[in-house]
């Protein structure tokens, strides 16, 4: 691997470590980010001052632009919700889902071909209006490796009607890894590129046998009481669009609200976790940044569930080491995966909708307590009426 340019203050092996996928012939290998808090827990402040360089470093650089935020779920949901509060609090911001999201008209479905879930979709309020009044696009991910993925999504866009003739495309990541042929195409077709770590190298023969799973440390908890979910109010969704400052006040209300029920029963010490729920990371993020003002002499991490399936290995230099398999929150049925459980003394898990016929929480509940973490709570954020 050549590092080509680093914007952060960051080694390349800090933000990059490469991991296989299980199962996938259209992409063996995925780059894991330490400091991103989607597969490897972090230290919250670490990971929104990370998100909040791309932001500010984009604001710079398409000031005086009305541009409009659009984040690539799972990993960059938290990513692009921070990239958005950097703009203007009118800004649009949204994010693409694999989730169904109900009374809405899905404007563009576009495919991620070497994903684990392929389809994306996109939904906007008031049938895509406020897209169309953008004058430039930002797209938002964590790794941009091919761009292929971008280049469906602007056509698709175009496609439907879903932009104006005159729009201008922007895309900002964490990474970059293209290649040089790669580049030349984006500059052909006037899409600027934006990334605070731009590398070069052959991630393709990653030579872990995938049938060396770790053994989990402990043992399983025989039983687990699973906490009452606490539902919490105020909730918008980024799926369907909101404007930057109304999404980033929200959130941070939610996450003020999630913090405190960590007090109930006494204020907690030692390690704390905060877990969000596959998309739902950028209300995470903050929660896990909330818990840190709030019990500043505790150590917080932060990370979240998600689709994607990754080889775990012993290697000390691999950065999945162990990972439990669960039911999705969203869907009874559907695989999800956790990865680096360790011990804690409180968890916090966070998430914007819950399947009641999913065994999800309990099993999460129970991996926990397999590493010693017996005291956790569920937020559930809500619309006023959900249950």
């Amino acid at each position: 691997m050549k590092t080509i340019l680093n914007r952060t203050e960051y080694e390349t092996f800090e933000l990059i470590r490469p991991a296989k996928r299980e199962n996938n012939p259209k992409r063996s290998y995925l780059l894991v980010n330490p400091i991103q808090a989607k597969h490897i827990p972090a230290p919250p402040r670490k990971t929104y001052a990370l998100m909040e360089q791309l932001g500010r470093m984009l604001v710079e650089r398409y000031r005086g632009e009305r541009c409009a935020v659009i984040g690539f779920a799972e990993t960059a949901t938290a990513i692009s919700g921070v990239v958005a509060e950097c703009f203007d609090p009118d800004t649009l911001y949204l994010h693409t889902t694999r989730e169904p999201v109900s009374n809405m008209k899905n404007l563009v479905s576009f495919e991620e071909e070497h994903s684990h879930a392929t389809e994306q979709k996109l939904y906007c309020c008031d049938g895509g209006g406020p897209l169309r009044e953008a004058e430039r696009i930002i797209f938002v991910e964590d790794e941009i490796t091919t761009g292929k993925t971008i280049l469906n999504f602007i056509d698709a866009l175009r496609g439907n009607g879903c932009v104006s003739e005159g729009t201008g495309f922007a895309v900002a990541s964490l990474v970059n890894s293209m290649d040089g042929e790669r580049l030349e195409r984006y500059r052909s077709l006037g899409i600027d590129l934006n990334y605070l770590l731009r590398i070069e190298g052959d991630f393709e023969n990653l030579a872990f046998d995938e049938s060396e799973l770790p053994s989990r440390k402990g043992a399983p908890a025989e039983e687990a009481a699973v906490p009452a979910v606490t539902l919490l109010g105020g909730r918008l969704d980024p799926r369907t669009g909101v404007r930057a400052g109304e999404y980033r006040a929200a959130s941070a209300q939610f996450a003020r609200e999630s913090a405190a029920l960590l007090a109930e029963g006494g204020d907690p010490s030692g390690r704390i976790l905060v877990l969000g729920a596959e998309e739902f990371m950028y209300p995470a993020v903050l929660a896990a940044l909330a818990v840190s003002e709030r019990f500043p002499d505790c150590e917080v991490r932060v990370h979240a569930t998600t689709r994607s399936p990754i080889v775990p290995h012993n290697n000390p230099n691999y950065p999945i080491r162990n990972r439990a398999m669960l039911e999705s929150f969203y869907e009874a049925g559907r695989t999800t995966y956790v990865y680096n459980l360790g011990p804690y003394d409180r968890a916090l898990v966070v998430c914007d909708g819950l399947d009641s016929r999913s065994r999800g929480p309990e099993e999460l509940v129970r991996e926990l307590a397999a590493w010693g973490c017996r005291d956790v709570r569920i937020a559930r954020w809500t619309r006023g009426g959900e249950g």
